[in-house]
């Protein structure tokens, strides 16, 4: 696809892409409260619920929290400099502002 071709499709795109952004959130934030009303049901009556053939319930789960703050407080902090340097990478990110 040539350059005026790509710029001219892309114009055309935005608004339908505009719509469907906003009609995205609006069901994601339908959804979002029907999950809510589904986890205060589940937590107040502690037994699993199936809706569509998924079922919504409570698990444990470990997992590791990994920050800067908690390598910082666990290491020395000569091998925290030499872990930042040897690990920090630049990248390039296309962005539409």
């Amino acid at each position: 696809m040539d350059l005026e071709t790509a710029k001219s499709t892309f114009l055309n795109l935005l608004p339908q892409q505009q719509e469907l952004q906003a009609r995205r959130k609006q069901m994601t934030k339908l959804e979002r409260q029907c999950k809510n009303a589904f986890k205060k049901h589940v937590k107040e009556s502690g037994q699993p619920l199936t809706v569509g053939g998924r079922v919504f319930s409570f698990e444990e789960k470990e997992k590791v929290v990994l920050t800067m703050e908690r390598v910082e407080q666990a290491f020395a902090p000569e091998n925290v400099k030499e872990y930042v340097m040897k690990n920090t990478e630049k990248t390039e990110v296309f962005m539409m502002h």
